[in-house]
């Protein structure tokens, strides 16, 4: 699992794996990177390889802190893979899976 900000595009890029093994390291990083962001981003996971359920929950968990700080997040990539958990655990409000760019203002 990677992740990287980067300040200058304002993306969160997350790539290679996030699985229940890894999502407590996924969420640690996160948590000392969303302290330094004060302007709308972009969760690019194209490089995405393989995630579950954990890392819906970590997009979840993302989302409800860019609203506890008043700021816009869009997800850019979601993988096609991952459709059938949003659908089965009745996130489409989170992640509409007819848009490319899925934003916090779904929230």
């Amino acid at each position: 699992m990677r992740i990287d900000f980067d300040p200058i595009s304002h993306r969160l890029i997350i790539s290679q794996t996030v699985v229940f093994e890894n999502a407590q390291d996924l969420l640690s990083r996160w948590q000392g990177i969303a302290e330094s962001i004060t302007e709308p981003f972009l969760i690019d996971c194209q490089g995405l390889e393989h995630g579950d359920s954990s890392f819906l929950a970590f997009l979840i968990e993302v989302k409800r802190e860019c609203v506890r700080k008043n700021l816009t997040v869009s997800i850019l990539g979601m993988p096609r893979y991952l459709h059938g958990c949003i659908r089965t655990y009745g996130l489409e409000d989170l992640f509409p899976l007819e848009a490319e760019t899925f934003s916090s203002d779904s929230l």
